[in-house]
């Protein structure tokens, strides 16, 4: 139960670069509709907002916004300004500085809340997921990007300039590959959906074989993270030997983590979070042998409850917390 009796719904908005996911949500965390639009990112700012507000009228059709729903929250990718309301950086959307709250509000007449994605992803696996009754929780997410959320002592902790969880930037491999941060050898940079595909690719071309071969009909270009786990899973030894790697770098930055952080819990999300123990066993074997031996057998990793509704869960619950 999140709220009282008197509390009827809330609607959480999880908005992407590729994808608007809008959801209405009761009192007690359960989705009763959803909408999904794809992100009209190249017909500009103002059709994002009418697609933001189309999907909410959809889902809260046959209710009274002003009785019935008592506020909404949006999840964001990027660095989110939560006490203004202001989507800082909107690389995906094509859109810094964006002032989400103040333009919903005036849409709505309702309270609206923004969050980073990953952090409502952490409050949605905290309060009713994975890491339910926990106090101290590291949430991740694997797919395009490796991101995180951090719950210490119960609440969202979102650092000085609301940056903190970037654990896609931990270091794993001193001269790795450059990542998109400018920096180089970040674990996102060699173990995200992208980097295990690069990796497969990169190896297929020296002359390796694999099924993915098959898979991509040749077109080694099409090779994605998603198709590499497949191929890991029907047993290819190239693919398996490319997955268990990525696994190990997780494993590595994570234990970093959890000897700064000393969580109860490390719940992963995300689209590459769905291979299961192909990707959990080497993590949780590197993540193991790396942290304090007081810690080893007390940190738990776990997949997601919601997975892929975990960051439009937690957007729905912000009206109940903020």
């Amino acid at each position: 139960m999140l709220a009282g009796n008197n509390a009827r719904f809330t609607i959480g908005i999880d908005m992407g670069g590729t994808k608007i996911l809008t959801a209405l949500v009761n009192s007690h965390g359960n989705i009763v509709r959803t909408t999904r639009y794809s992100t009209a990112v190249t017909e500009g700012k103002d059709r994002i907002i009418e697609q933001i507000t189309q999907s909410a009228h959809e889902v809260s059709a046959g209710l009274d916004l002003g009785r019935d729903i008592i506020g909404i929250g949006v999840s964001c990718a990027g660095p989110v300004d939560p006490e203004n309301g202001v989507l800082v950086q909107g690389t995906n959307l094509g859109w810094d500085n964006a002032p989400l709250k103040s333009i919903l509000e005036d849409r709505f007449k309702l309270p609206v809340y923004v969050e980073n994605d990953a952090n409502t992803a952490a409050i949605a696996e905290h309060r009713l997921g994975a890491g339910a009754g926990s106090k101290d929780m590291v949430y991740v997410t694997v797919s395009t990007g490796i991101g995180g959320g951090l719950i210490l002592g119960g609440q969202i902790y979102r650092g000085a300039n609301f940056a903190a969880g970037e654990i896609g930037h931990i270091i794993v491999e001193i001269d790795g590959p450059e990542c998109n941060c400018g920096s180089r050898g970040c674990v996102e940079a060699v173990a995200s959906g992208p980097a295990t595909a690069r990796r497969a690719a990169e190896r297929i071309r020296r002359g390796e074989t694999s099924a993915i071969i098959q898979m991509v009909e040749g077109e080694l270009d099409k090779v994605t993270g998603e198709i590499v786990y497949r191929a890991a899973a029907n047993g290819d030894p190239l693919a398996g030997e490319v997955v268990y790697q990525s696994g190990r770098y997780i494993g590595v930055a994570l234990a970093s983590l959890v000897n700064i952080l000393n969580p109860e819990i490390i719940v992963i999300g995300g689209g590459v979070a769905k291979a299961g123990e192909l990707l959990f066993k080497p993590l949780r074997e590197n993540l193991t042998i790396r942290v304090m031996r007081s810690q080893r057998e007390k940190v738990k990793v776990v997949p997601s409850k919601f997975g892929s509704y975990s960051s439009v869960m937690g957007a729905a619950f912000l009206p109940y917390l903020l």
